[in-house]
């Protein structure tokens, strides 16, 4: 199978133009009922650390 091709140059011819945009706003819809809201602390942070001050052997240091 023989193949044969001649190179050439690329041509691109390009107009460049402005978008066209359509577009119709609306307005949100948006479904809310009005309240408040309260924030308590159930539990406030605190840390335990009991040290246990017997040596190696059981004895007291």
């Amino acid at each position: 199978m023989k193949i044969h091709y001649q190179p050439s140059e690329l041509q691109i011819d390009v107009e460049p133009q402005k978008a066209i945009i359509e577009a119709t706003p609306h307005k949100p819809i948006v479904n809310y009922q009005p309240g408040k809201v309260n924030i308590d602390m159930l539990q406030y942070p605190e840390l335990k650390i009991e040290v246990d001050e017997t040596g190696q052997n059981g004895d007291k240091v």
